[in-house]
């Protein structure tokens, strides 16, 4: 019995160390339980601004790019195109529109001729309707014209190129809803690229019955510098881009005089539309509403006075420092 009892108080006693040695460890698998997750959601914030900053860097645009199908150029697989067009154009042979295009997987460093084509929409039926700018020749080509007279543009180091494109309608073109096809052709060789993604359903208006301008100046956020070869699109209410072109001097010929700054845009007849300016660097911004559009005649907007576009990063350093702050004194707190 005596044996028995010194066995349950040896055993009471290493019974009560070992539960205040759980109960401590169990406290000590909270702490490594909230300091796990502290360094877990520090990670998983940082991975998540390492991917926002670096889709900020290929920042697209403007814009919202679907890629349609591909298309096998050589041994490579060619990616994109038009990723901004307006829904509509204006079908008197006067009045320039600007598409925006991004390409990949070209030949780095190489030199392609580009021009825009249009069809009836939904079909294969091209039409000789559509002018390409030369922004080396100064002048306008078509889509008969010798291939050694249509713009050119450059890949990078990686064979991707973006820019903008102005184009304007031809003689011959009746108002209707079109397809604009970009093609390319590598200077020095006979083989043509359709760019996989085109601008479907655009509408050509006939002028006199559907469409109006707008007119305006962009300028720079001290509110006096006009701000150059900017692009300008108008949006309607649903902020589909109804209309787009560049500010001068854009080093194209339009047949007006107006100083640099200028814009002008065909868009349907409506109201509630608003404009959106930025320049080619995408530091500078700037918006306002456009008045009423009446047929056929000019609309003059409010000037836009653009403001500088923070870095992305600039927004997310004060609010990781604030929420590793939290999480820490969270931490320190509980512990």
């Amino acid at each position: 019995m005596i044996q028995n009892k010194g066995l349950i108080a040896r055993t009471s006693f290493v019974n009560g160390i070992s539960g205040e040695r759980r109960s401590t460890i169990r406290k000590k698998c909270k702490l490594n339980k909230k300091l796990v997750f502290a360094i877990f959601a520090s990670v998983a914030l940082l991975m998540s601004a390492m991917l926002i900053l670096n889709h900020e860097k290929l920042d697209k645009k403007v814009i919202e790019n679907e890629k349609i199908s591909s298309n096998s150029y050589g041994s490579k697989e060619v990616s994109g195109g038009i990723d901004i067009c307006p829904k509509y154009i204006a079908g008197d042979t006067q009045t320039p529109f600007a598409i925006h295009y991004s390409i990949s997987g070209l030949d780095p460093n190489a030199d392609y001729y580009s021009k825009l084509r249009i069809k009836n929409a939904g079909t294969s039926t091209y039409q000789n309707y559509i002018l390409t700018y030369n922004y080396t020749s100064g002048g306008w080509t078509h889509d008969s014209s010798p291939w050694t007279t249509v713009n050119t543009i450059r890949t990078d180091s990686n064979g991707h190129v973006e820019g903008w494109l102005i184009g304007k309608t031809y003689t011959g073109v009746v108002a209707g809803n079109y397809d604009i096809v970009l093609r390319l052709r590598k200077v020095g060789t006979t083989t043509n690229l359709d760019t996989p993604d085109i601008a479907t359903n655009i509408r050509v208006m006939d002028m006199t019955t559907e469409g109006g301008w707008i007119t305006g100046y962009v300028y720079e956020p001290d509110g006096v510098t006009p701000m150059q070869n900017a692009s300008v699109l108008v949006k309607d209410s649903g902020g589909n881009i109804i209309g787009a072109y560049m500010t001068e001097d854009n080093a194209v010929n339009e047949g007006y005089t107006n100083g640099s700054g200028y814009y002008r845009i065909a868009v349907p007849i409506g109201s509630g539309y608003t404009l959106e300016a930025t320049n080619q660097a995408k530091t500078f911004r700037g918006s306002t509403n456009a008045p009423e559009v009446l047929v056929g005649v000019n609309v003059t907007a409010s000037d836009i006075t653009a403001y500088n576009i923070p870095e992305f990063s600039e927004f997310l350093l004060p609010i990781f420092a604030v929420m590793g702050i939290f999480l820490f004194v969270n931490y320190r707190r509980k512990k």
